[in-house]
This record gives C-alpha cells, sequence and structure tokens, in this order.
C-alpha cells in the first residue's frame, strides 16, 4: 500500500486475515487439548473419521458381548451351585441306602430311613424350583439359550442343561429316587442302585455345564484381548498427541502476538499523512 492512500488499508487488511488463521488454527489446537483427540468432528479428517467411530462401535460391540459371555458364566455358576448341592443330597441318600441295605436293621429303623429318603427327594425338587436365572429355570430339562458372544451376528454359543434334576427324572431306568422303598424286601438294594444312576447322572450334567463354562471363559480372554486391540487402533487415529499439540499451541500464540502487533503497525500507518496538514 502507498502512504499516500488511506481508502484502503491493504496492510492491515492482510495482517488481519493472518490473525483470523492463526485464531483458526489455535482454537483447533486447543480444542484437541481439551478433548484429548486429534479429530474430533468428520470435518477434520473425513476418512480418519469414518474409521475412528467404526471401531469405537466395534469396540462397543466387543464390550457388550464380553457383558454377555459374563451373564452366561454367571448363569452357568448358578446352574453349578444348584447341581452341587443336589449332589450333596444324594450323597446323602447313598449312605443311607447303604445303611438299610445291610439287612440288620428293624423295621422301625427302615421306616425311619425310608422317611428321611422321602425328605431328601422333596429336598432336590425345592433345589430344581429354586434354581433360577432371571425367573428362568435351569436345572428341570428345559433350559436353552443362545448368547451373543461377539460383535457379528453369528458369533453366538447355544448353552442348554437338558437332564432334568428333579427326583422324579433321576435313577434307574426302572425307578428313579422319588420312589424308592427300603422297607420292603429288597427295596434297599434296588433303592442303592437307583441313587448311584442319579448320582452318574448328575455328575455327567455338571460335567457338560463346567465344559460350556470353560469355553465362555476362553471366549471373555479372547475378547478382552480384541477390546485392546481395537481402542489402541482407534487411539492411534483418534487420539492427541498432547505434547506435540502444546509445542502447536505455543507457537500459534506467539504468532498471534505477532498478527497483532503487524495489525496495529499497519492500521497506525496512514496516521502518518496527518502531518501534510501541519
Amino acid at each position: 500500500m502507498s502512504i499516500a492512500q488511506i481508502a484502503t488499508n491493504v496492510s492491515a487488511m492482510q495482517a488481519l486475515n493472518a490473525l483470523d488463521t492463526v485464531n483458526t488454527s489455535l482454537s483447533a489446537q486447543e480444542e484437541q487439548l481439551a478433548t484429548g483427540e486429534k479429530i474430533n468432528s468428520a470435518a477434520d479428517n473425513p476418512a480418519s473419521w469414518e474409521i475412528g467411530t467404526t471401531l469405537q462401535a466395534t469396540s462397543n460391540g466387543l464390550s457388550q458381548a464380553l457383558a454377555n459371555v459374563n451373564d452366561g458364566q454367571s448363569l452357568l455358576g448358578i446352574a453349578q451351585g444348584g447341581q452341587q448341592e443336589i449332589l450333596s443330597v444324594l450323597e446323602t441318600m447313598q449312605t443311607e441306602t447303604t445303611q438299610a441295605a445291610n439287612g440288620t436293621l428293624g423295621s422301625a429303623q427302615l421306616t425311619a430311613i425310608q422317611n428321611e429318603l422321602t425328605g431328601q427327594a422333596d429336598e432336590i425338587n425345592t433345589i430344581v424350583g429354586q434354581t433360577t436365572y432371571n425367573g428362568v429355570s435351569l436345572l428341570n430339562g428345559t433350559f436353552s439359550a443362545s448368547l451373543q458372544i461377539g460383535a457379528a451376528t453369528t458369533d453366538t454359543m447355544s448353552v442348554g442343561i437338558t437332564q432334568n434334576h428333579s427326583a422324579a427324572s433321576l435313577g434307574s431306568a426302572s425307578l428313579s429316587i422319588a420312589n424308592i422303598n427300603v422297607t420292603t424286601a429288597g427295596g434297599a438294594s434296588t433303592a442303592l442302585a437307583s441313587v448311584q444312576a442319579a448320582i452318574g447322572q448328575v455328575n455327567a450334567s455338571m460335567g457338560a455345564v463346567g465344559s460350556a463354562s470353560n469355553q465362555l471363559g476362553f471366549e471373555g480372554q479372547l475378547l478382552s484381548s480384541m477390546i485392546t486391540n481395537t481402542d489402541a487402533a482407534k487411539s492411534s487415529i483418534m487420539d492427541a498427541d498432547v505434547a506435540q499439540v502444546q509445542m502447536k499451541v505455543s507457537q500459534l500464540q506467539i504468532l498471534q502476538q505477532t498478527s497483532i502487533a503487524a495489525l496495529t503497525q499497519a492500521n497506525n500507518a496512514p496516521s502518518a499523512l496527518l502531518k501534510l496538514f501541519g
């Protein structure tokens, strides 16, 4: 700008444009410091924004899948607890039927043992009724569920407990533990065989539940690793390098001050023409 022109202060306009540019950049850098992310909107970097948000969605899905796995393990843990209680009752029944089969007991003693066995069979039914998860019965032979154990719709695992643990469903092929009678001739030996068969059935069911629980444990470990790796990938794209950003902020703050000084000087330059009117 010629010093003789005052209608258009080109130098001041250039300094103002430079100041606006610096302020815009400084604002962006300060936003990164405030959020900890170098990409805060799609306008910052459309491609990286799309990748980053996709990775975040994947991480969210994996995190929920991990929660599902933990819920599944909790469910199976409750089922195993109920099975263990039933097994304890069956072991007591085995001891008593073994005692009854000895042949040295009188009818009064056998009747007492029979009453205990009847009560224990009822206790098994009570345990079955109480072993539930969110209102769903686990040990009556009807439980079946499909667990979502991954972010994809196909990442599912079927879990079921097909053995009915009620007293009427446990025992030998010819006699359930609900119907054993140790007061009759030969009844104690038949009852003992029925109780031993019931123990085998519960043990087999517990083994299946334990295997499913182990599988869910492996899935949980895999999901935890996948979440960590996904979050690391997102971090490398979206997270700000705070040290680098702070260095850039310091640089821009200096430029901001020099731009203001240049604008002030450019605005004052036309005042020199007033001396022509002195």
